[in-house]
């Protein structure tokens, strides 16, 4: 009966040990299907990543050429004016003893022709300016789509990231299960030879004892199993718990980001800015129905939520680095408005 009993209980084990191994089959199957389809969305966004990149490179370069030119023509006003400037200062008297003063009128048609390079060379300038802020405008939109391109590498690289430990995790609890499935499968191997060893003829009374004392020894083995396990399973319980409280001291800091992000007066400017307001706003809500939960019944993914906060931070750094490059671009533009403000004031107080 005692065989029969252990026996019935290993067979119970088997066929749960077997099905856990069938599920950890179809769950290895499903992350590597993820895994599958994350690795080409990963090389796709890279590749229009890359291509934005050089988009921007080329719109940088023209706006590089279109700078240059600019200055060029600026100065090629500046040195006009100046030859007025200098032709001015040089003025005859207009008559002599009331009669006109024949120097007076070539020095007069000399300055007419000045004055009108002045404004032959202003032509160049303005196209030349407009020219520059159209290169401006093309940068601001490469850039933007550098910001958008690096979002979705982010995105496809994260969830190729969280397939890929998928993956690992589900092949580790596969492995753990056909060995549990082994394991389970000697142990009714080894109840059957004992059976047969203990009820051989004739009975041999030392051998009998022998399995009993091992048949006690492996109950205590297996009572003190179950109190480690148990003690095991009460330190994860309290590490979890801790995991959680810090996760959610951690969202409950957070919960009022997604809104400064989204009433800055450039929020609109850089589209990578609504997805990080979106994301925050998701995994600040997402342990809020789990919070009144005893923790072994929340069933939070700190590790996916660290990871999507680290996508976002990624995308904020691009965020900045476009803010940078159009802030760099209007102190250009700054510039350039002070130099033309100071050219139309000299030329006022001529």
């Amino acid at each position: 009966m005692m065989f029969e009993h252990i026996r019935t209980q290993l067979g119970g084990q088997i066929a749960r040990a077997e099905a856990a191994a069938q599920a950890a089959v179809a769950a290895l199957q499903q992350a590597q299907q993820a895994q599958a389809q994350a690795t080409p969305a990963v090389v796709g966004a890279q590749a229009r990543l890359q291509t934005a990149q050089n988009n921007a490179a080329t719109a940088q370069a023209s706006v590089n050429a279109a700078q240059a030119d600019v200055t060029a023509k600026r100065n090629v006003v500046a040195a006009a004016q100046q030859a007025v400037n200098d032709w001015a200062e040089r003025a005859p008297q207009e008559e002599i003893n009331g009669k006109p003063n024949p120097k007076w009128a070539a020095w007069h048609k000399k300055l007419i022709e000045l004055e009108d390079a002045v404004t032959v060379a202003q032509g160049p300038l303005s196209t030349a300016q407009d020219a520059l802020a159209a290169a401006q405008a093309a940068l601001a939109t490469a850039n933007a789509q550098v910001a958008a391109a690096q979002q979705q590498l982010d995105a496809a690289q994260t969830a190729l990231a969280t397939a890929q430990s998928q993956t690992a995790q589900a092949q580790l609890t596969l492995t753990a299960a056909q060995q549990h499935v082994a394991d389970v499968q000697d142990e009714l191997a080894t109840l059957d030879a004992e059976q047969a060893r203990i009820t051989a003829e004739p009975l041999n009374r030392s051998d009998l004892q022998q399995a009993a004392d091992a048949q006690t020894a492996a109950a205590l083995a297996a009572r003190r199993d179950r109190h480690d396990r148990r003690a095991h399973r009460a330190a994860a319980a309290a590490d979890r718990a801790a995991t959680l409280a810090a996760q959610d001291t951690t969202l409950d800091a957070l919960a009022g980001l997604p809104a400064q992000i989204r009433a800055l007066t450039w929020f609109g400017h850089y589209p990578g800015l609504a997805a990080v307001a979106t994301g925050l706003d998701d995994i600040v809500a997402a342990p809020a129905a789990q919070r009144p939960n005893p923790t072994v019944q929340r069933t939070d993914d700190v590790t996916a939520a660290g990871a999507s906060l680290q996508a976002m931070l990624g995308q904020l750094q691009t965020a900045l680095a476009a803010a940078t490059a159009d802030l760099a671009t209007a102190h250009t533009d700054l510039a350039d408005a002070k130099a033309e403000v100071a050219d139309l004031k000299a030329e006022w107080d001529q």
